[in-house]
């Protein structure tokens, strides 16, 4: 049976790979929505880049790593710009590259061990 420390570093780390995981869907739907025909299918895509939008900015307050947290709404920021634009199918943007662990993750792993 895992301790408690353990399980707060599991819950935490999950978090993290879900806001990264809302991300890269976010921009996956933006590259996709660039490969519709039809207007329609375009609009649904954006959309739910929209909404993973939404998901991270629910819950990035609960991110305690101030680095970690800057990286993720930098990084949501982006997005988001990139879908309030007029035009976001032919926008130019970085490559947004969440990472997949958080060094509060690693560090907490090393305190439990």
């Amino acid at each position: 049976m895992r301790s408690f420390p353990e399980l707060k570093v599991q819950a935490y780390q999950s978090l993290i790979d879900f806001l990264n995981f809302e991300l890269k869907l976010g921009v996956t739907f933006v590259d996709l929505a660039k490969q519709y025909r039809t207007e329609k299918d375009r609009a649904k895509s954006i959309e739910n880049a929209r909404k993973a939008v939404e998901a991270i900015r629910h819950f990035e307050g609960r991110i305690r790593d101030h680095a970690e947290w800057a990286e993720i709404r930098s990084e949501t920021n982006e997005l988001e710009k990139l879908l309030n634009s007029k035009n976001p199918l032919n926008e130019r943007r970085n490559r947004i590259r969440p990472k997949s662990r958080s060094r509060e993750m690693k560090a907490a792993q090393k305190s439990v061990k």
